[in-house]
């Protein structure tokens, strides 16, 4: 049996990003939006390529 990836919008992904921006760490908001670490790394260094090619 194969596991499905989640999908997730891009709404979900900025409230992600911004609230790593805030200061929270990595961790804390993977656990509390049960997001897998790596997606919020992954997340917030495209948010900021993009924000640097604007």
């Amino acid at each position: 049996m194969t596991r499905q990836r989640r999908a997730f919008d891009t709404s979900l992904k900025l409230e992600v990003v911004h609230d790593q921006d805030q200061g929270l760490s990595v961790q804390n908001v993977s656990e509390t939006m049960d997001i897998g670490p790596t997606a919020i790394r992954h997340w917030v260094k495209q948010y900021n390529a993009s924000k640097m090619a604007s």
